[in-house]
């Protein structure tokens, strides 16, 4: 989701006041299903929007389209020219809320699916590209050129290439007011991140072949970091062994001294596109936060300069957690170096800042993979099953951060550890597995509770899995081992038979 306008000092407004999704779609060639990176795409997706009397913003870079705006969605890559990512601008309850948000969903999505058609590419309904490679010139092929990889691959030694197989969620964004901030990320953590995984889990496939996991998209970070310049880098994708106390603790874990800062910028707040900074001799955010001035070396030229600490580099650094939610945030006000400092030391300082400085901040969920509609769950759930597949990780979120002392209290029940595990077995069996299916019932009872009859509806498709007890990986697999040609060539042409995204008009007028 794009952060919505910074609120209004002095208040906040409610849980779910707005909405948002980042949606990733791999993509894939119309005949064989192979992945292949999108070039006419942005231009036909333009005509889509100008034809909806839409604005649209070109993003360029390195001489090559990334992104296309308008003021209803940002529509650009993640990693990779074979990964498409749409930012839906914030939904409010006055636009529809839920409902809303579905609607704009389809929208998008048919939009994508139209201007692809182009390309002769479409999306295919899998978390995880099945049979794409990682290889050197393959990467160098698809990766998108973004000046933050060569800090993450060079200076900091991470594996990117093990990404760029269209690894793909369905990213739900719910905004918080600051008092429950802390408590929202620790249950989209312990408790929406594992039943997310399960329910959606939709990535059994790689090289060609099964994978030990039903969700293996999420043993991505362990794969990127596991010849890290920085093992402290590892940190920021485990789970914590305990919940976050409050804003200063969750930033502490963040940027504390067992860490090392990521780059800075000095010509951009695009944190992705700028030249980036390393400040020298590694240390943490907070170290240098709290210095006089730090030296910073250019990455490219190699150039170094004095910088001065400011809370723009705090607040810039938010998304250098890589955990299945984290906070995101804006201020209407940028505070003092001084005042920040001061407010991170005292007890729930960071909460009465940033109230006072207009915060608007939500949680960003990161574990459900992307689930699209496709002839297989049409055939087998039907019509209004299939319609709320694009929207119903939403729901599940929104529906329990409305109900947070419930999910509190079952946290208590089962153990922060425990759910701690559990996640690590909703990425290898989803609803397979007996303790986590059990959790999956609980918890979307829970998020029932949370919503509105018409919003209960749009989780028709998780009710569907519980009640096969079979995610989009089980339905997937069934395809990949009914196919007549067993290579994986032979299989993957026969997943596009079954599992290519629909037109939502397909399912949505049926």
């Amino acid at each position: 989701m794009l952060i919505p306008s910074p609120g209004i000092v002095g208040g906040q407004p409610a849980c779910g006041t707005f909405l948002g999704v980042e949606l990733e779609m791999p993509v894939a060639d119309q005949g064989s299903g192979a992945s292949r990176p999108v070039t006419q795409y942005f231009a036909a997706l333009a005509q889509q929007k100008y034809t909806r009397q839409l604005s649209v913003r070109t993003i360029v870079l390195r001489d090559k389209v990334v992104a296309i705006q308008t003021e209803l969605a940002d529509c650009g890559l993640d990693n990779g020219f074979n990964l498409l990512e749409t930012a839906l601008a914030p939904i409010t309850s006055e636009a529809g809320g839920l409902l809303g948000l579905s609607d704009r969903l389809h929208q998008e999505l048919e939009d994508t699916l139209i201007a692809l058609q182009t390309d002769q590419l479409t999306v295919l309904n899998v978390a995880q590209h099945p049979y794409a490679s990682r290889s050197a010139s393959n990467y160098q092929w698809l990766c998108v050129p973004r000046p933050i990889y060569k800090e993450l691959i060079d200076y900091r030694g991470w594996r990117h290439h093990v990404g760029i197989d269209a690894k793909a969620q369905n990213g739900a964004n719910t905004s918080m007011p600051v008092s429950q901030l802390t408590a929202a990320v620790n249950a989209g953590i312990a408790v929406v991140a594992p039943v997310s995984i399960a329910l959606f889990a939709n990535s059994p496939l790689e090289d060609g072949k099964r994978a030990p996991f039903l969700e293996n998209r999420l043993t991505l970070w362990e794969r990127i970091c596991a010849k890290t310049r920085f093992p402290a880098d590892i940190k920021l994708h485990t789970y914590p062994e305990r919940p976050f106390y409050n804003l200063a603790d969750y930033f502490m874990w963040m940027f504390g001294q067992d860490t090392v800062a990521r780059s800075i910028t000095l010509d951009s707040k695009d944190y992705k596109s700028a030249t980036p900074y390393y400040l020298v001799d590694q240390p943490s955010l907070f170290e240098f936060l709290t210095s006089s001035a730090w030296t910073a070396q250019q990455a490219v030229t190699a150039e170094t300069i004095e910088v001065k600490p400011e809370s723009r580099f705090f607040v810039e650094a938010q998304v250098e957690m890589l955990l299945d939610a984290r906070i995101r945030y804006r201020l209407a006000h940028m505070p003092e170096l001084e005042t920040l400092l001061a407010a991170w030391a005292q007890p729930d300082g960071l909460e009465r800042l940033f109230e006072d400085c207009g915060i608007c901040a939500y949680i960003e969920g990161r574990a459900a993979g992307a689930n699209f509609a496709d002839a297989s769950l049409l055939r087998l759930a039907g019509p209004d099953v299939a319609a709320t597949v694009l929207t119903a990780p939403s729901a599940l979120q929104l529906g329990l951060y409305r109900q947070l002392d419930a999910v509190n209290q079952l946290i208590s029940r089962w153990g922060w550890s425990t759910l701690g595990k559990l996640r690590q077995r909703a990425v290898r069996f989803s609803v397979d597995d007996d303790d986590v299916y059990r959790l999956c019932q609980e918890v979307v009872a829970i998020a029932k509770q949370g919503l509105e009859p018409k919003e209960r509806e749009l989780l028709a498709y998780v009710d569907y899995v519980l009640e096969c007890r079979q995610s989009g990986a089980h339905r997937l697999l069934q395809s990949w081992q009914a196919s007549q040609d067993p290579s994986p060539k032979g299989r993957l042409a026969h997943l596009m038979e079954h599992h290519t995204a629909l037109l939502p008009s397909a399912y949505l007028d049926a």
